[in-house]
This record gives C-alpha cells, sequence and structure tokens, in this order.
C-alpha cells in the first residue's frame, strides 16, 4: 500500500496525475477558490450592513444584497462549470455499442 501511495506522490509531482484534465489550470482553481472565498465574505458584510439598519429599510437593502450575492453566485458557478466542461472535452469519446 505504501509502494502504491509513493507512486501516487510521485505521479502528482511529475505532472501525470491531474484532477481536471490538461484543460484546467491551477490558476484557474485558484481563481473559483478565490471567488468563493469573496463571495462569502460579501454575504457575510451585506447582513451585517442590513441588520444594523432601521426596521423600514431593512427590506429594500435585504432585496438588493439578495441581487447582487445572486448575481456573484451565477458568475462562480459560470467559472465552475467551465473548470467540467474542459474536463469534459478533456476526455477521449468513444463510440456507443
Amino acid at each position: 500500500m505504501e509502494k502504491g501511495l509513493l507512486g501516487l506522490l510521485n505521479d502528482f509531482h511529475s505532472g501525470k496525475l491531474q484532477a481536471f484534465g490538461n484543460e484546467c489550470s491551477i490558476d484557474q482553481m485558484e481563481q473559483v477558490r478565490e471567488m468563493q472565498e469573496k463571495l462569502a465574505r460579501l454575504h457575510f458584510d451585506l447582513y451585517g450592513e442590513v441588520d444594523e439598519m432601521p426596521e423600514d429599510q431593512k427590506k429594500t437593502a435585504s432585496d438588493t444584497n439578495m441581487d447582487n450575492l445572486l448575481q456573484n453566485l451565477e458568475e462562480l458557478s459560470s467559472s465552475i462549470q467551465k473548470l467540467n466542461l474542459a474536463d469534459s472535452q478533456e476526455i477521449p469519446r468513444t463510440a456507443s455499442m
């Protein structure tokens, strides 16, 4: 078992082992991670802002914040989908039997 794990480690360090295929770089995955972190920070920041507002302004602010969060979530989802598409296009297609 140890020999197999060492083989995997060597494959990883040599670049033979890739989670998302050749079309997906570490930079792209780091960009997605940064987008996730940005979205989480935005969520907490916006919640804090609304929590401190007078009651009559909370509904409007909450709606605006939700739109902002959903837009950022769509961008994140699109970036993740691009990673998946790059990976699926890398897999050779075989004829159906």
